[in-house]
């Protein structure tokens, strides 16, 4: 059993020659064409985000790292009263 506690050990009859050879339907055909393109356009944008996101965290730690803190100077503080 899977996951979802289906049984995975289920064999199905195969199929018919009939109908693996039989013509797909059209419209069937064009909801997978749209499904696929959208995943991959979500995809592709999903991976330009991460890109700049990755590219964000690097210039932000590597400017982080290339600052170093001032040392106070002594003649900057207030003199003791």
């Amino acid at each position: 059993k899977n996951a979802f506690g289906f049984d995975l050990d289920i064999e199905l009859e195969p199929l018919l020659d009939d109908v693996l050879h039989a013509k797909p339907n059209a419209n069937a055909v064009a909801s997978i064409a749209k499904t696929i393109h959208a995943l991959s356009r979500e995809k592709d944008e999903t991976e330009a985000v991460r890109a700049m996101s990755l590219l964000s965290v690097d210039v932000n730690l590597s400017s982080k790292a290339e600052q170093p803190r001032a040392a106070p100077e002594p003649m900057d503080e207030e003199p003791a009263l």
